[in-house]
């Protein structure tokens, strides 16, 4: 098995409904959803770097065989409101 990390930032998606209604900082309904995420596959991991109330960066570890990664985490930063985007791919 190879596993792959990834760093990436989860912010408020500021264009969507549910995050805008959410009473929860940011960085809660990005754990949320990479909870969410991580319950999806097998091989599936993260560790918080940094966590504060508008942002939470995170080192996300996945098979690379594993190809519903990456839209499974969209489709549950959508459920929760938050956006992510990559702040470095990790060297093996």
């Amino acid at each position: 098995m190879t596993r792959e990390p990834s760093i990436r930032r989860f912010v408020r998606d500021l264009n969507s409904h549910t995050g805008f209604q959410s009473a929860n900082r940011a960085s809660t309904d990005a754990i949320n959803s990479l909870e969410q995420w991580k319950s999806k596959g097998i091989d599936r991991d993260y560790q918080v770097q940094h966590d504060n109330d508008n942002e939470l960066v995170a080192m996300l570890t996945i098979d690379v065989r594993d190809t519903t990664a990456g839209p499974d985490l969209d489709a549950e930063c959508a459920q929760y409101g938050v956006t992510h985007a990559t702040v470095s791919l990790m060297q093996r």
